[in-house]
């Protein structure tokens, strides 16, 4: 009598259990489909995919709508451990930023600087994402962002005269790019009268006045 007790109070717990997880389960259904058809998709390589389907896993469970929806498409693309320096580099990559996707590569093209060869490599690298992605039109492209950063050098040994050496560096740099479906920002450019040029001085000057060491001095 006590065993078959026993079972009819384990047999109970297990209904009881049973029961609560199909009841979870489906309350949370439609969230975990959400989560596994979004995980099954294929999305863009870039370095902030992790953290992108990770915001979109908890828009999904807590009912949300995607943060994401309605934005235009980004593609990343990097080029590490190139044999240039920051400086140089960067004189490059600033001269591309807001520019259409066709006329970046065309200024690249016909540059003849050497770090032109890897921001031009960046820049076929990203657009080869975006064609895989399912872009519409390569030509409705932007460079959104285009910078470089420092990355770990190489030393080296410099020859001097008189049987004497010194130590060099050989630098190395890593290149980020961003491209933006839609069309580049339009810059406005406007000639300042004399005015207001007058009028901006005047308050560059009361924001940061001039220091008088003594009383000789003029500025």
């Amino acid at each position: 009598p006590k065993l078959d007790q026993r079972v009819a109070m384990v047999s109970a717990a297990l209904g009881r259990a049973l029961a609560f997880l199909t009841q979870r389960t489906a309350s949370v259904g439609g969230a975990g489909a959400a989560v596994r058809s979004m995980a099954s998709a294929t999305t863009a390589p870039h370095f902030n995919t992790k953290a992108i389907n990770r915001a979109k896993e908890q828009a999904a469970l807590r009912g949300r709508p995607d943060p994401f929806e309605g934005q235009p498409r980004v593609w990343y693309a990097s080029i590490k451990n190139n044999d240039t320096s920051v400086w140089k580099l960067n004189l490059v990559a600033r001269l591309i930023r807001g520019m259409p996707v066709n006329d970046a590569i065309d200024q690249m093209t016909f540059s003849s600087k050497k770090a032109a060869t890897f921001v031009l490599r960046g820049i076929h690298s990203a657009r080869s994402y975006a064609k895989r992605d399912g872009a519409p039109d390569m030509s409705q492209l932007w460079v959104k962002e285009s910078y470089c950063g420092k990355a770990h050098g190489t030393k080296g040994i410099r020859y001097h005269g008189r049987s004497r050496a010194g130590r060099t560096t050989h630098p190395k740099t890593h290149y980020y790019i961003k491209l933006q479906e839609g069309k580049p920002p339009s810059k406005k450019t406007q000639r300042l009268t004399r005015e207001q040029f007058e009028k901006r001085q005047r308050e560059k000057l009361l924001r940061k006045p001039p220091r008088v060491r003594h009383s000789l001095e003029t500025y």
